[in-house]
């Protein structure tokens, strides 16, 4: 039987998160914007540079009176952003192409991703600011997992799972049945070879299934990173054969105070962040319909 480690080493067939996104990850998990490093990145990849200078000349900036060069859209923008941008860009790169496996239409993934990154932020914003940055990034990476899947399994993914299908269970759970793991394990996997801290790995683990307050594993970042997860789902971001087949742990519900209209003004706030986000980074559109 297939093993998390076999889909590891699948070599070539494993798409790869870039360096870039480890680095900023990385920077962001320390709590450290190293702005040197980050201008560095910025001057030696010229995609990422274009995607900074309209990013920081867009009308969300104020950039429409003037037109600001990499160095100036450096200062204007500030770490944070800087780092979003990176990290964004790089991501499309990474799962713009992906998700077909899972029934999504080309850029689909993407989308969720950045959603996910951006509803774990608002959430953490509200519920516990000191982890907005770290929930970020935790958000972007839930799903990793399903890009080394799909480079292993391509397309006969779904037929694996299907035998296992039932309507008393979820789709992670389909994926144990079948396989003996689900892809939040694999992306936890990804993550600890990364380097990536353990609260982050931990996020991406539980993220579809968060232990509640009195069991071994349990976290805010975790909690918060499954709320957003559900936010993209409800805004109809990346919903393939997962479906809609998922439910808000009630712990989760009660803690972070996700009644329905605080759920449907952070719906709101995803799409609209999403819709900028692929208008500054010329991010891959969303094709086909969805399977």
């Amino acid at each position: 039987m297939v093993s998390v480690n076999d889909i590891l080493k699948a070599g070539d067939r494993l798409a790869a998160m870039p360096t870039t996104v480890m680095r900023v990850s990385a920077m962001i998990a320390a709590g450290k914007a190293d702005g040197r490093e980050i201008e560095r990145i910025l001057k030696s990849d010229d995609v990422l540079a274009a995607a900074v200078l309209r990013r920081a000349n867009s009308v969300a900036y104020g950039g429409a009176a003037r037109t600001f060069d990499l160095r100036e859209s450096i200062v204007r923008l500030g770490s944070r952003n800087l780092m979003h941008v990176i990290m964004e860009q790089k991501s499309a790169e990474a799962l713009g192409s992906g998700g077909s496996a899972f029934g999504l239409r080309r850029g689909a993934l993407w989308r969720s991703a950045v959603g996910g990154a951006v509803g774990a932020e608002l959430i953490a914003r509200r519920a516990a600011p000191e982890l907005a940055e770290l929930a970020y990034v935790a958000g972007l990476l839930r799903d990793i997992g399903k890009v080394a899947i799909e480079a292993f399994f391509g397309d006969d993914y779904i037929r694996l799972l299907a035998p296992h299908s039932s309507a008393d269970r979820t789709f992670v759970q389909c994926e144990r049945a079948a396989l003996g793991f689900d892809h939040a394990e694999v992306g936890a996997a990804m993550v600890v070879a990364w380097g990536l801290p353990d609260l982050l790995c931990n996020a991406v683990r539980r993220h579809h299934e968060p232990p509640p307050p009195d069991q071994p594993g349990h976290d805010m970042l975790a909690d918060i990173v499954h709320a957003a997860d559900a936010v993209c789902l409800w805004a109809g971001l990346a919903v393939g054969h997962d479906g809609l087949a998922y439910t808000v742990a009630p712990h989760v519900r009660q803690r972070l105070g996700l009644t329905r209209h605080e759920a449907e003004i952070e719906i709101a706030q995803v799409w609209t962040a999403v819709r900028e986000i692929e208008q500054s980074l010329n991010a891959p559109a969303v094709q086909e319909k969805s399977a």
